[in-house]
């Protein structure tokens, strides 16, 4: 699905991913937007996670490309209000657990960063094999 978002999306500049877990889905999309200079930044609330996903992306070549926030999506997404242009974010990717995708995408919405064109996409699986 993943790869078809970016296609659709026509070499997006950035990529916000709320919910990392071991940085599977960055590494994917990071490996394709570099070529065009894309970059992604994603959050994880789990320190863990964020460990292993850093040492998947540095070993895949990509901390270039990608950054990792750990922390609350509550309290991330407002660092992206003071980080970033408004309408910049191209994809918006919910990747987390919980119920809480529709509270973070007001918040980023209100902030007005999500770009013309933006994608949002949610994925609701709790846990890999979950089907």
């Amino acid at each position: 699905v993943l790869d078809a978002v970016l296609a659709l999306s026509q070499r997006p500049k950035l990529v916000v991913e709320v919910g990392l877990y071991v940085g599977y889905s960055s590494t994917r999309m990071a490996s394709q937007m570099k070529e065009w200079g894309g970059r992604v930044i994603s959050m994880e609330v789990d320190p863990f996670h964020a460990v292993i996903a850093r040492n998947t992306i540095e070993w895949a070549g990509l901390s270039d490309y990608i950054e990792v926030w750990v922390g609350h999506s509550e309290n991330l997404i407002p660092r992206l209000k003071e980080r970033l242009p408004e309408r910049s974010i191209d994809i918006l990717f919910f990747d987390q657990q919980g119920t809480k995708m529709h509270l973070d995408l007001e918040k980023i919405r209100g902030y007005n960063l999500l770009s013309e064109k933006a994608i949002v996409v949610g994925d609701n699986v709790l846990r890999p094999g979950d089907h």
